[in-house]
């Protein structure tokens, strides 16, 4: 077996420990050799460590041999007949290694691949967790540092004994010590080490990579340009090629030299990387190699390429950043490439006086989520230039913006409706290949825990704006999350089929098991779990930490529970139900004990443990006003009160008294006091965030009332969860609504309303106006030259045609209905072609069938099982059909033109799928001009086609959930309704 790596990653110390392993020993009792090679070993060296092996073999004194076969032949004499490990340490060519092979097993440590057959392993650089945990610190404070370090083991361990010193006799804090030492490493480079560090290592940072580099010859040079790349980029062969001017065999053969030297890795077959530590070193080995190597890249890169901001800066260009920054077809490669942060980067290098690169930081901040994977780049181009609407003083700076989307596309007529108020302060995408349903702050109000699926478990770290997801156990949704108040550990709620079977949808009542898992927060490992009976997946039991940071309350279908992790013991009933039903809310004040809410028949229970740990009975309030299935029970910090959240009331209850201090008779969720307990907030009507303050105990014990401080509009919500955290500073609320994001709000005044939520559109035959419908059957007439002047109310709707609100009852009206369909059934739909005399009915998991008038069906798409309809439409014409369908949820997606034929159709006339991107979760409209159809679907995506073919135009995503959609009667202009209003588009040709 070869331990293969870097110098100083560790294989020494990781073969040295195996050593020591008793079981290793045990395996081995022929003894566990030692010998080191090092670099170009002399035959007088080879010979004279095999004499060595020998003579320890044999308790004699080493003898004297003529050559390398001759010791060779006395240490394999000398082995006995039971099994030995022999230990190759620093070896540099299998030839050397050769010399030892025999009946011993080998272990072998290299920086070369290859130099033994057989298992090889690779020893790369240390995780966050390991760096933090050798340098014996705070991982939060310590990561800038580890990561400077390039997570190599040998420099961590001369900072560690550097952190030691500065700490221990010197005086400084963590913060203070890290800072000092990652300025000077900025300064010197990380070779300084062998000048500050007094740690007792085999070879210093210098000598560690001077013997790497020595071998080289002439691939020396080509090594050191690999370092004037941005760090960690992958360098494509082909960019390598004009580099070093060779052909592609030669590019590759002196590339597998650097990789099988553990000098740079090959990620994938097409590029290079280069190691961090030895980039740090080569740059300051050779700074004017950097800047002559970024002149030549310059001279060949298009302004879209990625890194061209890095060239310039290197080669010192930075005269041509303000023009680039501003470039459209560089903002839209940027973000379809690297993302939103990559390009923030970029613009935190102009001029600070630079008011445009200022701005578009701050999109970025609010609104980076929208800019996220999935999107090209002239779909980024078209959602960027959308969004700078609303700040016409940055559009005005961008340049080259049609060449931007050379393809045409939808082009934003209107400011968009869905931007985000004031009080907004950062959007993070946490959640990206799902969504999130719960969020906690630790403690010191640094990190972020987030919770869902895709990935189930994210730590954002709000200084850095990083996030980490965690490999935690969970196969399905994590529901809950919430961090001890040392902040050492987090308990997790959530996947459902880890001790129970897979949920049945249609069991009506279906046996519901939650897992509660309790993790090391440095680490995510998980120290213990239990299993608790919860009502649905979308309801988990309530969890709440004790004091302690040891105890764990839960409030579930049976009961209230407590649970000691790591004790080895089960979770002890406190009190128990006397009948199934919603779940208990739970909450543990430091001082005052633990509160549990249940209801149980016509009653609500809440019951007071003053010190649960110790036992006894608690004392129980019984009362029809406390009834109803809890939606949030919080004790007031620094206080006696409690907030209890019913479905269509929320209650200031004083849980000692047993009296209802203060009713507010709304449907809220969520309330969460501020952590000095001066204010509640809420979660009202869907999109609201309600702050009120309250006055203390004692006024509210006399009769006094929280008063409404502020009203802030965060946007509309249609999922199943939503959760909200405030920082323990109380300047900042985390907010996480069913989505991929967590949003960062400042409670502070706000006067913003919400729009009014949109669910239908049509047009007027002459196009010149717009009529949009509502959730309630209301209709507004809109002038679409100015979707800001008053709407006027009609009532249907002004317009020929169906009213589309009615839908529900067209499957009735065409006698499509089966009987064991219900009357809110999502699964199936009918669309009717002009004039009605023609209509489609789609059900889920069978063909789509085209109706006439005179009783004529025709089946298309026969055998188009497994598959869910997410929406159809004809074209004006009524001559043709396009239809969307998912398999699964939705994972891949077709969208389909179909002709209206008598015949029935096996293939479709022309089809669009997608395997991967962008991720279309739910379809809620599907429309069609005589030239172009368009998809409306979650996640905020509005997607464009042009029926030739079935050719996707662009897609752009917006901020908020549209559902609607409608082109005016030329096909021109497409008009979008949704939960944030109306957004208007030009349908533009391509050039």
């Amino acid at each position: 077996m070869a331990l293969r790596g870097a110098g100083g990653f560790g294989k020494t110390t990781l073969a040295c420990w195996v050593c020591r392993m008793p079981e290793v020993r045990e395996a081995f009792p022929g003894g566990v050799l030692w010998v080191e090679l090092g670099q170009n070993p002399s035959l007088q060296k080879v010979a004279t460590s095999l004499a060595g092996l020998a003579a320890v073999l044999t308790g004699e004194s080493p003898g004297t041999y003529a050559d390398v076969p001759s010791a060779a032949a006395a240490f394999r004499n000398a082995l006995s007949d039971k099994p030995a490990l022999l230990v190759v340490d620093d070896a540099w060519s299998s030839a050397d290694v050769a010399h030892f092979s025999g009946p011993s097993t080998l272990l072998v440590t290299s920086r070369r691949s290859g130099v033994l057959e057989g298992t090889e392993i690779a020893v790369d650089a240390m995780s966050d967790a390991e760096g933090a945990a050798l340098l014996e610190g705070d991982p939060g404070v310590l990561r800038p540092l580890v990561d400077r370090a390039g997570h190599w083991p040998l420099a961590l361990v001369m900072l560690s004994g550097l952190l030691r010193s500065l700490g221990e006799r010197h005086g400084m804090t963590s913060e203070e010590a890290v800072a000092s030492l990652m300025n000077e490493l900025d300064r010197y480079g990380i070779a300084t080490l062998d000048e500050l560090s007094d740690a007792d290592v085999l070879r210093g940072i210098s000598r560690t990579l001077d013997l790497s580099l020595d071998e080289l010859g002439d691939s020396r040079d080509r090594l050191v340009s690999l370092a004037a790349f941005p760090q960690g980029q992958v360098v494509q062969y082909e960019t390598l090629r004009r580099l070093w001017d060779m052909s592609d065999l030669r590019v590759r053969a002196v590339a597998d030299r650097f990789v099988s030297r553990s000098l740079a890795s090959a990620p994938g077959p097409d590029g290079l990387r280069l190691h961090d530590v030895t980039r740090e070193a080569l740059r300051h080995m050779a700074p004017e190699v950097m800047r002559d190597v970024s002149m030549r890249l310059l001279e060949g890169m298009r302004p879209a390429d990625d890194g061209r901001v890095f060239h310039l800066c290197q080669a010192g260009r930075m005269d041509e950043l303000p023009a680039l920054l501003r470039d459209m077809r560089y903002i839209s490669a940027r973000l379809a490439g690297a993302g939103p942060l990559a390009l923030a980067s970029d613009l935190a290098l102009a001029r600070t006086e630079d008011a445009f690169a200022e701005g578009l930081t701050k999109l970025l901040r609010l609104e980076g989520h929208i800019f996220v994977a999935g999107l090209s780049e002239t779909d980024m181009a078209l959602t960027l230039e959308s969004r700078l609407l609303n700040r016409p003083g940055l559009l005005e700076e961008v340049h080259h913006v049609t060449e931007a989307r050379p393809d045409g596309g939808l082009i934003a007529l209107h400011p968009m409706p869905d931007v985000d108020g004031s009080a907004l302060e950062r959007s993070v995408v946490v959640h990206p290949d799902g969504a999130s349903q719960d969020v906690d702050w630790d403690p010191r109000g640094r990190l972020l825990a987030t919770v869902g699926y895709g990935p189930p478990v994210q730590i954002v770290d709000t200084g850095s704006w990083e996030s980490t997801a965690w490999p935690v156990p969970y196969s399905a949704v994590v529901n809950g999350v919430r961090w001890s108040p040392d902040g050492a550990k987090l308990a997790l709620l959530g996947d459902t089929s880890r001790f129970s079977p897979v949920f049945d949808y249609y069991d009506e009542h279906p046996p519901q098991l939650h897992a509660l898992s309790v993790h090391d927060a440095a680490t995510g490992v998980e120290i213990d779990v239990a299993a608790f009976r919860g009502a649905a997946i979308s309801f988990p039991p309530g969890i709440s930490w004790g004091a302690d940071s040891e105890h764990l309350a839960i409030g579930g279908m049976e009961g209230v529970f407590l649970w000691r992790s790591g004790s080895g013991t089960g979770p002890l009933c406190l009190a128990r139900k006397d009948r199934l039903g919603s779940d208990t809310d739970v909450d543990w004040h430091p001082e005052l004990g633990l509160l549990g809410h249940a209801t149980e028949g016509d009653v609500g229970i809440l019951r007071h443990w003053a010190d649960p740990i110790a036992g006894g009975e608690p004392r129980v309030w019984t009362d029809r006003d406390l009834r109803g299935a809890g939606r949030g029970l919080w004790w007031r910090p620094r206080g006696g009160v409690a907030v209890l959240a019913l479905p269509r009331s929320t209650l200031l209850v004083d849980p000692v008294a047993q009296r209802v201090l203060w009713r507010l008779d709304h449907r809220v969720s969520l309330p969460r006091w501020s952590p000095d307990g001066g204010r509640l907030a809420f979660l009202r009507s869907g999109r609201l965030l309600e702050l009120w303050d309250v006055p203390g105990d004692g006024e509210l014990e006399a009769g006094a009332s929280p008063r409404a401080a502020a009203e802030i509009d965060i946007g509309s919500h249609q999922g199943t969860r939503q959760s909200l955290a405030w920082r323990p500073d109380g300047a900042r609320v985390a907010i996480v609504r069913d989505s991929a994001v967590v949003k960062l709000w400042r409670p502070e005044q706000s006067t913003e309303r919400p729009t009014r939520e949109l669910r239908h559109v049509m047009w007027s035959p002459d196009g010149g106006t717009l009529a949009v419908g509502g959730s309630r059957e209301r209709w507004f007439a809109l002038d679409p030259l100015d979707l800001d002047a008053a709407a006027v109310e009609c009532a249907p709707h002004p317009f020929s045609g169906r009213d589309p609100a009615g839908k529900r009852s067209w499957l009735d009206e065409v006698g499509a209905r089966r009987e064991w369909e219900s009357g809110h059934e999502p699964r199936t739909f009918v669309e009717f072609a002009p004039g009605e005399q023609a209509w489609i009915v789609a059900r889920w998991f069978e063909p789509l069938s085209l109706c006439r008038r005179n009783g004529a069906e025709t089946v298309l798409v026969p055998g188009y099982d497994g598959r869910r309809w997410g929406g159809a439409s004809f074209t004006p014409s009524g001559d043709r059909v396009v239809a969307v369908s998912g398999y699964g949820p939705f994972e891949k997606t077709d969208f389909t033109l179909w002709p209206v034929t008598e015949a029935a159709q096996g293939e479709p006339a022309a089809r669009w799928t997608t395997l991967v991107e962008p991720d279309v979760r739910h379809v809620w409209r599907v429309t069609a001009s005589e030239t172009h159809a368009v998809i409306v679907a979650n996640p905020g995506l509005i997607g464009l086609f042009e029926l030739d073919g079935m050719r996707n135009v662009c897609w752009i995503r917006t901020n908020a959930t549209a559902r609607d959609a409608a082109f005016d009667p030329e096909g021109r202009r497409l008009a979008v309704v949704g939960d944030a209003g109306v957004y208007l588009f030009e349908v533009t040709p391509a050039g």
